[in-house]
């Protein structure tokens, strides 16, 4: 039996091209049904209208994406009735290649687009992640700050907590099993003056020392700074403290920066 149509010619067997003559967009097999060649141009007319339709169908989809999900699905779906066609067209035609190849590139864009969402997910999930892990360390620290402080019975200035929490944070990290972990400016371990590594405890008294207006004067006996009047005194007016008045320095270093109170000799 003769094959009825040839996309072309040099495709009909030879010796028998006297049977074929050329249709809109081939070679059909002659016949004595005399609408068979209108029928098939008109299939063929059709099929360039289904594919014009549907390019007008990708604009509109592209418009309706993300607003209507009705409109979306109803367009998807007309969109696969048309990609049907058209391979029924392509196979028909012998080009199971072009077939393949259409369905091919259909699962890679798919794969790909499920790829990009997925590594999406991922990052928002590790920046959620990285978020949380740094507020917590935040937390841990502050709590472990605020502790040591109240158990070396030591009382911050007012104003000054954030002083010495910002310092803590610059200090301290949270290791990977949760613990403590005091560092250097150069990322490496941070030890005490006994050579081993540096307690909360210990980080808190050095900056009691090192940084002194950060707390109030601790109180006690024996000759202490609690027993002593750290007023500043009157004099012609003026309210002043003597340099060599530790205790009074302190425990007036606000003032002394507004100018409220004098500095003598």
């Amino acid at each position: 039996m003769l094959k009825t149509f040839y996309a072309k010619k040099e495709d009909i067997p030879q010796g028998l091209e006297e049977h074929y003559e050329e249709a809109a967009e081939g070679w059909v097999l002659k016949t004595e049904d005399g609408d068979y060649k209108k029928k098939l141009d008109e299939f063929r007319t059709n099929n360039r209208s289904l594919f014009a339709e549907k390019q007008e169908l990708n604009k509109k989809m592209a418009l309706y994406e993300g607003i209507d999900p009705a409109k979306y699905k109803d367009l998807q779906s007309k969109m696969a009735k048309l990609e049907k066609l058209e391979d029924a067209e392509l196979l028909k035609e012998g080009d199971l290649d072009a077939v393949i190849q259409k369905r091919t590139k259909a699962m890679k864009d798919e794969y790909e687009s499920t790829v990009h969402a997925k590594d999406v997910a991922l990052k928002e999930t590790k920046s959620k992640e990285t978020a949380l892990r740094t507020e917590l360390e935040r937390l841990k620290i502050d709590g472990a700050l605020r502790s040591t402080i109240e158990g070396k019975k030591l009382k911050v200035r007012a104003g000054a907590m954030e002083d010495i929490m910002r310092r803590g944070r610059d200090t301290w990290r949270i290791d990977d099993k949760g613990g403590m972990l005091p560092v250097s400016p150069d990322g490496t371990k941070k030890f005490g003056k006994e050579g081993e590594v540096l307690s909360m405890e210990e980080f808190i008294a050095n900056m009691a020392s090192a940084a002194s207006h950060l707390f109030e004067a601790s109180g006690g006996g024996g000759g202490g700074d609690g027993d002593r009047n750290t007023s500043p005194k009157d004099r012609n007016g003026k309210k002043v403290i003597h340099r060599s008045d530790k205790a009074a320095m302190r425990a007036n270093l606000e003032k002394i920066a507004s100018g409220e109170v004098e500095v003598i000799d």
